[in-house]
């Protein structure tokens, strides 16, 4: 696992297997890895953390979020939300913001990527009530269509009330009368 001479898929069984035979016991040092420079080893490291259901590393999880390499944020993103770690909500939510998890278009503007997606559900995996006041603007805007059933989604885990079968219309016209009743919001 420590050397670099073997190749990163040995690497990556070396730090499974770590994990699968000291238990617990490897969390500190597994955890050091979290900011290796090698982005597979980060990476092996959130998930062998994950599978030993490690929640005191939550800040280092929340750090990985924004990682460099997008296959270690959606791994930091998956650790969060599987461990349900709600403290690292306004984390999460503030990865919208982070134009690392967007794609540049070929005419200039950006495109959100596919971790954004999954970043609005967990948000209201998370119940992350902070998001909702932008998140019932947001679904009544046509520009967030790509990201619409994720936020009805989120707006059902967070508000606790599930929108009406049907079409997007019939939706945003819910969430639409939601937020004009709904005084904790103004």
């Amino acid at each position: 696992m420590k050397n670099a001479e073997y190749p990163d898929n040995n690497r990556w069984v070396a730090t499974f297997l770590l994990g699968q035979i000291a238990g617990t016991k490897a969390g500190p040092f597994l955890a050091r890895y979290t900011e290796h420079p090698n982005w597979v080893m980060r990476m092996a490291s959130l998930k062998t953390l994950l599978s030993l259901k490690e929640k005191k590393y939550g800040k280092l999880y929340a750090r990985a979020l924004r990682d460099e390499s997008l296959l270690v944020r959606t791994q930091a993103l998956d650790n969060v939300a599987t461990l349900n770690l709600r403290e690292h909500a306004g984390n999460v939510w503030g990865m919208l913001y982070d134009k690392k998890n967007y794609q540049q278009s070929k005419k200039g503007s950006n495109k959100r990527g596919s971790i954004v997606h999954t970043i609005v559900k967990t948000v209201g995996d998370l119940k992350f009530d902070k998001a909702k006041k932008p998140l019932l603007s947001m679904i009544q805007n046509k520009k967030y269509d790509d990201i619409f059933s994720e936020m009805d989604y989120s707006l059902s885990k967070i508000t606790g009330k599930d929108s009406p079968k049907g079409a997007k219309e019939v939706k945003r016209n819910y969430w639409a009368k939601l937020r004009m009743s709904d005084t904790t919001i103004l």
